[in-house]
């Protein structure tokens, strides 16, 4: 036990000297949107028929509306199609734990946007020469963080995530682009740890029900070894007021299928960030977010303390 603590601290520490926004979306320039409006969007995968590939195109061509379309492409067949002008989504993933330092516990999973570069466009073989212009952080599951062989590789284009990723369904997805698209409308930069209360929406909370993905409560680190799901009756309690817990899923299913706006917990961890919001199943809009980087790796979980917070935020109005 006490050698693995020592691993532990060795990988906080690690984390703790890597470069990480605290938000979920990250936007790295001014006006982005005048450089790709008049072109195309490709979403770049391994296998054209990965699980549900239909129902996330059909989510993209339907909410991703500030270029002139969008489609789905192998990557195998990426280099043929470098187009200026044109933007790319791919999924992406980096270890900021090197291997051998308790397995993936750094492991940060996320959609990037990018456009080819020069370089690229005029050498085929280029066409890792790409701009990163805007990316959508994601949750890696359990399993992947505490797997002793996480392979970067293995993660490039695979966009849905091998399986190994929270908060993922085309449901989810939907909000996750409505946000981007927002943000990209400002025509700001935006990769800060800034946090958002909406007063007025979350006063509705008041007199309605707080939906929160069971996946919330998986403990992502734990020194004592218990990897066990928070029990969620202890994680509200201090939160007075209506809530469901529901899965992910189901979650994704209702945000495609519910005709009344409703509001969830959305939790996302990143290295040692832990990033919760509340989010309006609508327009995608969060209206209370808290990014915390945290102390230590046991932190980065969902606590009672997040829930109290929330819950003074809601009854401040």
């Amino acid at each position: 036990m006490k050698m693995r603590r020592k691993i532990y601290l060795v990988a906080l520490v690690l984390v703790c000297f890597a470069k990480i926004s605290k938000g979920q979306i990250a936007i790295y320039d001014k006006n982005t949107l005048e450089e790709i409006k008049n072109g195309y969007t490709h979403i770049v995968v391994k296998d054209l028929d990965f699980p549900h590939a239909d129902e996330f195109l059909a989510v993209f061509k339907k909410y991703w509306t500030v270029t002139k379309g969008i489609d789905m492409i192998a990557a195998s067949s990426l280099n043929t199609n470098l187009v200026a002008g044109d933007s790319y989504f791919s999924f992406d993933a980096n270890g900021l734990i090197p291997h051998g330092y308790g397995g993936g516990d750094g492991v940060g999973i996320y959609i990037k946007l990018w456009w080819p570069t020069e370089a690229a466009l005029k050498n085929e073989k280029t066409n890792h020469h790409t701009y990163e212009f805007a990316h959508i952080k994601l949750s890696a599951d359990i399993h992947l963080l505490h797997s002793d062989s996480f392979d970067q590789k293995k993660f490039d284009f695979e966009f849905d995530g091998g399986g190994h990723v929270y908060h993922w369904n085309a449901g989810i997805l939907k909000n996750y682009i409505q946000m981007l698209v927002a943000q990209l409308e400002l025509g700001k930069k935006i990769n800060t740890g800034d946090q958002i209360t909406d007063n007025n929406q979350l006063a509705l909370l008041k007199n309605q029900t707080l939906f929160c993905p069971v996946e919330n409560f998986n403990r992502f680190f734990d020194l004592k070894g218990d990897f066990k799901a928070a029990d969620a009756i202890k994680i509200f309690g201090d939160y007075r007021l209506k809530y469901q817990t529901i899965s992910d899923q189901e979650l994704g299913e209702k945000i495609l299928h519910e005709t009344a706006p409703f509001y969830y917990l959305l939790f996302i961890r990143d290295g040692d960030v832990k990033i919760l919001s509340v989010i309006n199943s609508e327009t995608g809009e969060s209206i209370y977010l808290r990014s915390h980087e945290s102390s230590t790796m046991n932190t980065c979980n969902v606590k009672s303390a997040d829930l109290k917070e929330l819950f003074k935020a809601i009854n401040k109005n």
